[in-house]
């Protein structure tokens, strides 16, 4: 990863958001996994995650670009 990208505050509530480059889960059979995710320090708590597993494709910091440029998205802009 480059530069950071810069995050849009949260859509919902408006406040500051933060990136998770090592967010951990644990699967419907309880095995752990890694995501990325992008996620409101408000009370709203609105998150965008995406599991590394079901993007091979993507590196950890690839896939982070990838969610950001979601999050940053709103309705009427072009992606």
């Amino acid at each position: 990863m480059n530069d950071p990208v810069e995050l849009k505050p949260c859509p919902f509530c408006g406040e500051p958001v933060e990136r998770d480059l090592f967010r951990t889960f644990h699967d419907y059979q309880g095995n752990p996994g890694r995501a990325v995710s992008v996620y409101c320090v408000g009370d709203c708590f609105a998150e965008m995650t995406a599991c590394l597993a079901d993007f091979p494709e993507y590196t950890p910091e690839e896939l982070l670009d990838f969610v950001i440029g979601r999050w940053n998205q709103r309705v009427g802009e072009a992606p």
